[in-house]
């Protein structure tokens, strides 16, 4: 693997009175890792269950590292990358405190940022884009009229909001069909996963359905 590296240069030259500018840019190859050893490398990481990719979890990442972290993983890993996601849920899970079960995926993590990518590449982006985009659009648009209008009483506010809320359940609950099997089986393991950590969990049919139980709508 190599990494190549930019290197303008600015020359300035003077002749009968008159500078002239000149920039020159160069790169320069430099060697990081034989591709010989790649394909060793990735072996390697994959072995255990990802277990060294687990420990590179506990590493504090800045917002930029950690989403070209994810999208490196995502693309190296493609062919295997649910079986990589539930691996680092898993471990997510069995690692959160009992008692503060509210917070579950609320941190900025190698996990989540995986996450994300899994999510925004095809087919489950092209998923979203086709189903959510128009609303999402309406609903910024709204946000900004919001932020516009000082004088928008509470109850109006709240209604909005249901009122968004509404239109991305409907959406949702009529794309079923549609859903990416990856989205399914990401979903499916957070379920039982989070099951098997907090056993003590209520059921809502689909005609009550709120943010408790929405993720069950996607498996049926």
């Amino acid at each position: 693997m190599t990494f190549k590296t930019l290197y303008p240069t600015l020359n300035i030259k003077g002749q009968n009175n008159q500078a002239r500018l000149k920039l020159e840019l160069y790169y320069r190859d430099h060697a990081v890792l034989q591709s010989a050893y790649y394909h060793d490398l990735v072996n390697q990481l994959q072995k255990d269950n990802f277990r060294a990719i687990k420990l590179l979890r506990h590493i504090h990442w800045n917002q930029d590292s950690r989403e070209t972290f994810a999208n490196v993983l995502l693309t190296v890993y493609d062919k295997t990358k649910v079986h990589l996601i539930k691996e680092l849920i898993s471990e997510d899970i069995a690692r959160h405190p009992e008692n503060d079960k509210g917070s579950l995926f609320r941190d900025n993590t190698i996990t989540t940022a995986l996450m994300v990518a899994i999510l925004n590449a095809p087919p489950c982006g092209i998923y979203w884009d086709n189903v959510f985009s128009g609303i999402v659009a309406d609903m910024n648009m709204r946000v900004k009229a919001r932020s516009e209008n000082t004088n928008l009483d509470e109850e109006r506010l709240k209604s909005l909001i249901e009122e968004d809320r509404n239109r991305v359940l409907d959406a949702l609950i009529k794309s079923v069909s549609e859903i990416p099997d990856t989205i399914r089986d990401v979903i499916r393991h957070i379920l039982s996963e989070v099951a098997k950590k907090w056993p003590k969990r209520t059921h809502y049919p689909v005609r009550y359905l709120d943010d408790d139980n929405v993720c069950e709508v996607l498996l049926l």
